[in-house]
């Protein structure tokens, strides 16, 4: 941009204060070069105040990120990059001005671990420039520490102490003082170290960008549980709409795999003895069986069972199905990265697992109910006959029937005592072939 005299002075001045300064100056009141610095300050200022408003225009992030260091170059650097960092400081998206395309590929592929960004910000004290660090290209540790970034391609000034090896880091920062993005900037227009000024006046900004960040995550935050508890409602509608227990568990599984990334998903439930067996076993995907269920899910199951609150384990996490202080049930799911898991992994399953064993409880009660009331017709039922028959083979047989599907065995016999003998004298199913 051009440092001509403008037409009008600095804001908060009326248009003649800029013809006073400059008359002043021309006087020998104030020194001309500190004039021209006044005005460029402004002309930054009302160039960043004219990308905010922008930025604020923006439909995506990553376009407000591109105003941004759009601006940022336009106020006197050939290059700019920020770096956006999640809370160990590894790079989850680059944005930037003035690369190449090769050099933009460089950058997105072969990012900086998080941890060798988190020992260098403990040992960058010494640089400091307001709250940014100046890195002298030419000291020691800043050629071993970013010797391998990406060269400037601006040839070295005769008359400044700027060398195409320095770099200006701005670390953003969120309200809690926690390091959001990265801002680096190199090749300066003027080939000159930045002034404290001008690295104010790019904190100003990167602070207003610190605060769109922090705003944008958040409501990403609030988005994405929204969607979980929209998830949720869905999963638990889902589940209840069965009484079946066995399609409950299948369903638990499945809407379990859909709501998480995972390579397995094993579902135990506690019988009657207390004793835990796997009923639902998916893997990548499509049903396996349960039999198949590996070891260390069926010992972490039993742990989590055992304690009644999650455990997690070599990228695993078990969550018992509780209600009331009894456990109904555990799900065991695996991550394909084997990453641990973390506390809203567990809390979601936790809430899932709450609805499922309430569905679970109700199924059994719902069978339990039927059962009795199928006893029941099948006592009625004897009872009718044996009152209006006389054909015992009639009566025996409707009883043995009763008996198998009551019982859920695969045969039943009747015996009579003949002497010291018991006589087997009628039978179905298995037991038909032992009558005599």
């Amino acid at each position: 941009m051009s440092f001509d005299r403008p037409t009008s002075g600095p804001p908060g001045l009326p248009p003649q204060a800029g013809g006073a300064r400059f008359a002043a100056a021309e006087s020998g009141a104030m020194p001309l070069e500190a004039v021209r610095e006044v005005i460029r300050e402004r002309d930054h200022l009302l160039m960043l105040h004219e990308a905010l408003a922008e930025m604020e225009r923006a439909t995506s992030l990553e376009r407000r990120l591109s105003v941004f260091v759009d601006a940022i170059r336009r106020i006197g650097f050939g290059r700019v990059v920020i770096t956006l960092r999640d809370a160990e400081m590894n790079a989850t998206s680059v944005v930037s001005a003035g690369l190449d395309a090769e050099e933009q590929r460089a950058l997105q592929e072969t990012p900086v671990p998080g941890q060798v960004w988190q020992r260098r910000m403990r040992l960058l004290e010494r640089f400091r420039m307001s709250n940014s660090f100046y890195l002298d290209g030419c000291d020691p540790w800043v050629v071993e520490e970013f010797g391998g970034s990406l060269p400037s391609n601006m040839p070295a000034s005769e008359n400044s102490d700027w060398s195409p090896q320095d770099i200006l880091l701005v670390p953003l920062r969120d309200a809690a003082g926690q390091i959001v993005a990265t801002l680096l900037l190199d090749d300066p227009a003027d080939r000159a170290r930045p002034s404290l000024t001008r690295v104010r006046t790019v904190e100003l900004f990167g602070q207003q960008v610190a605060t769109l960040l922090e705003r944008a995550s958040l409501v990403e935050l609030a988005q994405h549980r929204a969607g979980r508890l929209q998830k949720l409602h869905e999963v638990g509608a889902m589940i209840t709409r069965s009484l079946d227990e066995k399609t409950i568990l299948a369903t638990l599984a499945r809407q379990v795999e859909g709501l998480m990334s995972l390579s397995a998903v094993a579902i135990f439930v506690l019988d009657e003895d207390g004793s835990l067996a796997p009923r639902v076993y998916r893997r990548r995907g499509r049903d396996d069986a349960p039999q198949r269920v590996p070891a260390v899910m069926a010992t972490l199951a039993g742990a989590a069972a055992a304690s009644g609150g999650p455990i997690s384990e070599h990228g695993r996490l078990a969550v018992p199905a509780v209600l009331g202080t009894s456990v109904v049930a555990v799900a065991v799911v695996e991550s394909p990265s084997g990453h641990a898991m973390g506390a809203g992994d567990a809390e979601l399953l936790l809430t899932i697992g709450t609805q499922a064993a309430v569905a679970v409880s109700n199924a059994r009660l719902y069978a339990e109910s039927q059962r009795q009331r199928r006893q029941t017709e099948a006592l009625a039922d004897v009872t009718r006959a044996v009152s209006e028959s006389l054909r015992l083979d009639t009566v025996l047989d409707l009883i043995l029937r009763h008996a198998t599907a009551l019982l859920r065995t695969d045969g039943a016999t009747i015996s009579m005592l003949a002497g010291e003998e018991l006589e087997i004298i009628a039978g179905v199913g298995a037991g038909e072939q032992i009558v005599g």
